[in-house]
């Protein structure tokens, strides 16, 4: 084995480093003497006993740095000569490298992968048909790799009749493969566009490109002839697969982007029509084929024939609007985003009244709605929730609607609807709401008290949402100017008496009071620590900290202790280092 690996050696890396070095020196001495030390310890764990994939892999990475080191001495040097003999004998090791590879370890994807792109870059393109051919033999079972194959013969070989082939064979291995039968479909088509493309001259090509002139007819019509095959393909899908919408909406879909295939297009959505009239997604892949090309009153005569045809569905109303909504979000026009808007709001309400609009749909259109007409939307919130009372989204959007109304009858809705609602009090979301809106909502009578009365309320059980409480309810303290330092103080041990807390809600506190003396901080370390010391390795690094900082190097150490003593095992090594990095 080892002789194997010398003879590779003398025949191909020793010659190739003396051709490197003859004028004008394409390496240096030394990097020849680092180049075959490098190969020859590559080429002797190729024949080791026990072969491992690394090495091959470690092998082709290095032939590709010294080909592209070579590439730029040969820039450099403004020298081209010796190709064949230096760069062409590498070429030809690494090849025969990755062919060894993939014999030896041909489950390995990326191996193939990886000999298909080497073998493009280094210009060896008769070389990728033969491993695309092998690959195949191992992986026909996989139907990406029919396709992976037959989209190299295209994109990079520029190969349509050996892509073709790859596509039939493939489709008579994997007769019912989705992936196949839509990306042959595509093919055909994209094959005809270059056709085209190949068949005009470059005036016509330039003219096809101006949206203001009309593409070449004669051009149009020869390429639809070669389009046929398209169509054909379509045929036999829908022999194959006549109720898989799924394929056949992909093959609706890439016919859109081809001008000279509007028959083929129009064909399948007759068939789609024909099947599948009934399904939601037809029609929200017909909506947005109209949005794209059609007028809002053409756009319009769509969605009244879907909820015709879809009466029966309790998502179809989300379904359109989510893609009008998309549709509208995409417009640079303001005058046509407002009409594609109000459209939506007609549906909206249309929706409303036949009870047929879902939760998040309905919670994302009132949003955007109440950026645009805040009355409005707090008309359509009150009807939402009259029959979604428990609606969390529309809860927390109607008290954003309220608290934008100064009125004390918008004050005593927020009392009477918002804070009475049970559900509503165990949500994140809203509590998180209330504390952004803190300035407005703290103005409502008497709300302090309603505060201190959810610190203890038994209708709260969400453990985060307590926290939020105990947010909310300091932030309140924290602001009033009414209180003193002294009662701020007993307020706030009052609110931390009780657990649930965590490392969030201590960090807020110490960033926006202060007024905390060092001992009223030290407090709030030592009650924190009790509380969440078992979990929190924050909590201690910055005890810690805030004792050094202060002085007390003892209660530090102590500190420390504690804190080994408290955490879980898994946190300690973190705890350590975190203290290893401020010290």
């Amino acid at each position: 084995m080892a002789d194997w690996a010398q003879e590779r050696l003398e025949d191909v890396w020793v010659p190739v480093g003396e051709r490197l070095r003859l004028p004008p020196s394409l390496i240096s001495a030394e990097e020849c003497h680092a180049m075959l030390q490098r190969v020859r310890h590559l080429e002797h764990s190729l024949v080791a006993t026990v072969k491992q994939k690394s090495h091959f892999v470690s092998f082709i990475a290095y032939i590709s740095q010294l080909l592209e080191l070579i590439n730029e001495r040969r820039e450099e040097e403004h020298f081209k000569l010796r190709r064949v003999d230096i760069e062409g004998v590498i070429v030809t090791r690494a090849l025969a490298i990755l062919s060894s590879a993939t014999f030896r370890f041909s489950d390995d994807l990326q191996l193939w992968a990886t000999a298909v792109q080497f073998s493009i870059k280094n210009g060896r393109l008769r070389h990728v048909s033969k491993v695309l051919v092998q690959m195949l033999q191992y992986h026909s079972h996989n139907e990406s790799m029919w396709v992976y194959a037959a989209k190299v013969e295209f994109e990079r070989l520029d190969s349509i009749e050996t892509a073709r082939a790859l596509f039939l064979q493939g489709l008579r291995k994997h007769p019912n493969s989705l992936l196949i039968n839509k990306e042959y479909f595509k093919f055909e088509l994209l094959a005809a566009e270059l056709n085209r493309e190949r068949s005009m001259t470059v005036e016509e090509l330039l003219n096809s490109e101006d949206k203001i002139n009309s593409p070449n007819e004669e051009k149009i019509r020869d390429a639809m002839t070669t389009s046929k095959v398209a169509a054909i393909v379509f045929e036999n899908i829908k022999q194959s697969r006549p109720f898989d919408y799924d394929l056949i909406a992909s093959c609706w879909e890439i016919c859109q982007g081809f001008d000279f295939a509007k028959d083929l297009e129009k064909e399948i959505e007759s068939y789609m029509r024909e099947k599948f009239e009934r399904k939601e997604q037809f029609w929200v892949a017909k909506i947005e084929s109209a949005l794209h090309s059609e007028t809002i009153d053409e756009v319009k005569d769509v969605c009244d024939e879907a909820f015709l045809l879809c009466h029966d569905s309790l998502s179809i109303y989300g379904l359109l609007i989510s893609a009008i909504m998309r549709k509208t979000a995409s417009l640079t026009s303001k005058s046509l985003a407002m009409a594609y808007f109000k459209l939506c709001i007609e549906i909206f309400t249309q929706g409303m009244d036949l009870k047929l609009i879902d939760e998040n749909t309905a919670v994302h259109v009132l949003q955007v709605l109440k950026l645009q007409d805040g009355q409005l939307c707090t008309k359509l919130v009150k009807q939402f929730l009259q029959e979604n009372s428990d609606s969390i989204g529309g809860n927390v959007l109607f008290l954003e609607c309220l608290l934008e109304m100064d009125s004390c009858e918008a004050q005593n809705e927020i009392c009477q609807k918002v804070l009475n609602n049970e559900k509503l009090l165990n949500s994140v979301l809203f509590w998180t709401t209330v504390k952004d809106s803190l300035p407005k909502i703290s103005q409502i009578e008497n709300f302090s008290e309603i505060m201190s009365k959810f610190l203890y309320s038994s209708e709260i059980t969400d453990k985060d949402c307590k926290i939020e409480i105990k947010n909310v309810t300091f932030k309140l303290t924290n602001s009033s100017e009414e209180l003193s330092t002294s009662e701020k103080w007993q307020t706030l041990r009052k609110i931390l008496s009780l657990p649930p807390v965590n490392f969030h809600l201590f960090q807020n506190i110490l960033a926006e009071a202060t007024w905390l003396s060092v001992t009223q901080t030290k407090w709030l370390f030592e009650h924190f620590s009790k509380l969440i010391g078992e979990e929190s390795v924050e909590i201690w690094t910055e005890f810690k900290k805030f004792l050094l900082e202060t002085g007390d190097v003892k209660q530090a150490n102590l500190c420390n202790d504690r804190a080994l003593r408290h955490l879980s095992k898994e946190l300690v090594p973190q705890f350590l280092e975190s203290i290893a990095a401020y010290e």
